[in-house]
């Protein structure tokens, strides 16, 4: 129970230092969720936004986001991600396979085939529109 209590606990200061802005504090949370229950998909996800969104550490970033998929293969909030951040450092083909596998996940989401259709057209590939 202790542990369960821990990574709870580690969980929600986390995603409070994340509301409050205060990254550097939510990190080693997040971090310690991992490290006491390497399936927390939520952890896995949150490390991965605060390293891409607000320490610029996109390589980490997308590493959060594979244990996360790793973790549970159907999360396409995981994959959305991933592919965000494989954008951000020119993985364009990356980037589109997660997009795609985030739809063929979730194909009633719209805004993933609007995220999939940008990319498309930013790489010119018109053709698969």
């Amino acid at each position: 129970v202790g542990d369960v209590e821990n990574v709870n606990s580690f969980l929600h200061r986390g995603i409070l230092y994340t509301e409050l802005h205060r990254y550097e504090e939510a990190v080693p949370d997040f971090e310690s969720v991992v490290e006491l229950d390497w399936n927390n998909v939520e952890a896995h996800i949150n490390l991965g936004l605060i390293c891409m969104l607000h320490l610029k550490q996109h390589k980490r970033a997308i590493r959060c986001f594979t244990a996360a998929i790793e973790v549970n293969p159907t999360n396409d909030r995981a994959y959305i991600c991933r592919g965000d951040a494989r954008r951000i450092i020119n993985r364009n083909d990356k980037a589109l396979t997660d997009y795609t596998r985030a739809i063929h996940i979730r194909p009633d989401v719209a805004r993933y085939y609007l995220y999939r259709g940008k990319l498309l057209l930013e790489m010119g590939h018109l053709d698969q529109l």
